[in-house]
């Protein structure tokens, strides 16, 4: 009856049978291999823990016990028992197997391997821990290894369930969108062989999902949880996947759903962590990430994970010591954390160690596109003619994202902007925004003008001259704080970079610290629930001191012997009228640059994080908004300003940039005019341009796309947006 697959009739015979006589050893046998096959496995664990007690000098009584033990994670005594199956019979393949399994389950990955090479040693076609060593290997970062054992267990046993869906997995985990078919033709074969094995489901889900196809991924993900409900796998890929389209509420509520599954603090924040970074709150990633590792310091994912939320904070040594520690560990991905350490080599300016550490990254994973696109940054028109057509290839390939797609698009245009071939790289511009705004909108990131015109009014009607009268001389007068604002790409980078080379100035890129201050206001006033605009009404001079501490705290933390620390976020310039507020002694340099090359750098830079510039309508939008606050700001005038024209400065160096230090109140340092050797962190698109010496080549570089710029102008004009040099 056991064997025709009728369990309870069986069942019920093997508990007549133990009436009958208690210590009957098949009977128990069978019970127990009936209630490990239904899921029941503290029962079988109890079935073969009897037999062993009535014949301890039998192997086989051991290893079973030893399997229902580690499954039970009661890893202490499954090894006591397996190694006692091993004394008693060293030849048998299938106690090493189990060894193998339990120190695998240890992350004892040396010890299992050996196991499992054993047990293939003793029994070559053993398909079961050919698959085990596969998953070792690739543990172990042996992943060419770890697919041919893989593949030898297929050759053994056609059909072995577990061999397809790990190589299925393992082919996913590559990362290479030309192997995607043959994973989705395994996982397929072991869902038609196996319709309930969750992790077969589970799989083919993943393969999906990478293939961008959400819909059928998320079908498969939840047969999968219909035919194991308390396996935490799957709810975890249907987080990423909710992460994925951008619906983050609900992806923290299946993550929260997973823990009350499975216990694992770890991989629960490791979860949480990537969540907040693609939400881009790096402070909130990095707090999870770091539980994560306080719950297990083994967990590379969490290593990486914190080191790229540091790395976006400009916490780069900080970063790099994970990026090591991820490295250091059992790291599935080796390739994307190199990747990382290049990008991070890159904006301390070291760009041959970056082009060695992408192409270290390239070794490990031929087609990652990143990887290319790094080496395109730092290269530009000195990429090599292979490169070039090796990203041309790859964008075409089946199963690459639009994200990706987009990005090589943005570099290759770069790379024949650079060399003048402005036609080609106009299309491949175009192209590249194109997939770059259809990427954003899967996500459910549609940029609506309309809300920022909102934002621009509320910051006009609120920071009125009565306002700025009433909170004059409020905050703290410290005078560190020197904010160069403007539109992106209107030299910002450039006015940063002639500063931080002055001694006494530290330069601390782009802080999020002054919009964070803003958004707190209700907390600070007392009235978490209300909008940030209406605590403005609320604000006195104690709070508004309160306000100045906190962000001079992160002055103190991120440069305490500096003069002067230059915060060069742009959309600061939104923020003019609590800078008058709460930071007195501050001081702000205004960017401004001809907007027709401001339009067309936003536009061809890829900015992962200004979603208006991929549309000529959204840009043109933009800058009217823009120019409309400027003229709220010159009207009010709630702080004293140093305009700096990028077209004078870059013509001027010598006279701009002192005049730059004179407006910081610091003696001239001659180090200003060679800002370009200045070894520091840049972060933003200029990172390579700022490290050459000044040029003129960039003035007036919309002329060579003017053809196509048309619908800008258009635009333009229906904002009543004038260029320079245009007559009103």
């Amino acid at each position: 009856m056991h064997f025709q697959g009728c369990f309870l009739e069986a069942e019920n015979a093997y508990q007549e049978a133990l009436r009958c006589r208690p210590d009957e050893v098949e009977a128990l046998e069978g019970l127990g291999a009936l209630a490990y096959q239904t899921g029941r496995v503290e029962m079988a664990a109890s079935m073969f823990a009897r037999v062993a007690r009535i014949r301890p000098d039998m192997a086989i009584c051991h290893e079973n016990l030893a399997e229902t033990l580690r499954l039970l994670k009661r890893y202490d005594e499954a090894d006591k028992h397996v190694k006692t199956a091993l004394r008693l019979n060293p030849s048998r393949p299938e106690a090493w197997n189990i060894s193998g399994l339990i120190e695998f389950n240890q992350e004892q990955y040396g010890k299992a391997e050996s196991s499992f090479r054993e047990a293939i040693r003793l029994k070559p076609d053993y398909a079961g821990a050919l698959v085990n060593l596969g998953s070792t290997l690739q543990a172990l970062g042996s992943l060419a290894d770890a697919a041919e054992m893989l593949r030898k267990a297929l050759r053994f046993q056609l059909d072995h369930v577990a061999a397809l869906t790990n190589l299925g997995q393992f082919l996913v985990n590559i990362g290479d969108p030309n192997l995607l078919d043959e994973a989705e033709t395994l996982c397929r074969r072991a869902v038609t062989l196996a319709p309930r094995f969750p992790q077969a489901l589970n799989g083919l889900g993943n393969v999906l999902r990478m293939q961008s196809r959400l819909e059928e991924a998320m079908e498969w993900y939840q047969r999968a949880v219909q035919a194991e409900p308390r396996w935490a796998k799957t709810r975890h890929n249907i987080g990423h996947l909710l992460r994925d389209r951008g619906q983050y509420e609900e992806a923290a509520r299946v993550f929260e759903d997973a823990r009350t599954i499975d216990s694992d603090l770890a991989r629960y924040h490791a979860n949480f962590g990537s969540l907040w970074a693609d939400r881009r709150d790096c402070v909130k990633a990095a707090d999870h990430f770091r539980l994560a590792l306080v719950h297990d310091q083994r967990l590379t994912e969490a290593h990486h994970g914190l080191g790229m939320a540091l790395l976006e904070q400009g916490l780069l040594d900080e970063a790099e010591t994970c990026f090591h520690e991820a490295l250091a560990g059992i790291n599935p991905n080796p390739a994307v954390t190199l990747l990382a350490i290049a990008r991070l080599q890159a904006e301390r300016g070291d760009f041959l160690l970056s082009n060695r550490t992408a192409r270290d990254a390239l070794k490990l994973q031929p087609n990652l596109a990143g990887a290319y696109c790094q080496l395109a940054l730092n290269l530009n028109d000195r990429m090599p003619a292979a490169d070039v057509q090796r990203m041309q290839e790859l964008r075409n390939q089946k199963y690459v994202s639009d994200d990706t797609r987009g990005l090589l698009h943005f570099c290759l245009a770069a790379i024949h902007d650079a060399k003048g071939l402005h036609a080609h790289a106009a299309e491949l511009f175009q192209t590249a925004n194109a997939l770059q705004a259809s990427a954003r909108a899967a996500r459910g990131q549609v940029y609506d003008p309309d809300e920022y015109s909102v934002l621009v009014d509320r910051i006009i009607d609120s920071f009125t001259p009565e306002f700025l009268a009433r909170t004059r001389g409020w905050g703290d007068p410290d005078r560190r704080p020197t904010f160069v604002v403007g539109l992106p790409r209107s030299g910002t980078t450039l006015v940063e970079q002639i500063l931080a080379s002055h001694s006494e100035v530290h330069g601390a890129s782009e802080l999020p610290d002054l919009q964070v201050l803003f958004q707190a206001l209700p907390e600070l006033v007392g009235q978490p629930a209300w909008d940030p605009f209406v605590s403005l009404n609320a604000l006195n001079r104690e709070v508004a001191t309160a306000a100045a501490r906190r962000y001079l705290h992160r002055l103190d933390f991120l440069a305490s012997s500096s003069s002067r620390v230059v915060d060069k976020m742009p959309e600061n310039v939104q923020l003019l009228g609590l800078i008058a507020s709460v930071l007195p002694g501050a001081r702000v340099i205004l960017c401004t640059r001809d907007i027709r090359d401001v339009a067309v750098s936003c536009w061809q830079a890829g900015f992962a994080m200004v979603p208006w510039a991929s549309s000529f309508e959204h840009i043109a939008r933009r800058l009217a908004d823009h120019e409309r606050l400027l003229d709220h700001w010159r009207r009010a005038r709630p702080v004293s300003w140093l305009e700096v024209r990028y077209e004078e400065l870059v013509g001027d160096v010598d006279g701009h940039s002192r005049q730059l230090i004179d407006f910081l109140g610091l003696d001239w340092d001659p180090a200003c005019l060679d800002f370009h050797s200045t070894r520091r962190v840049v972060r933003t698109a200029s990172m390579v341009q700022v490290r050459q010496p000044a040029h003129t080549r960039s003035v007036g570089r919309w002329k060579h796309y003017e053809e196509l710029l048309h619908p800008l102008f258009r635009a333009l004009e229906r904002h009543r947006v004038i260029p320079d040099n245009c007559e009103r």
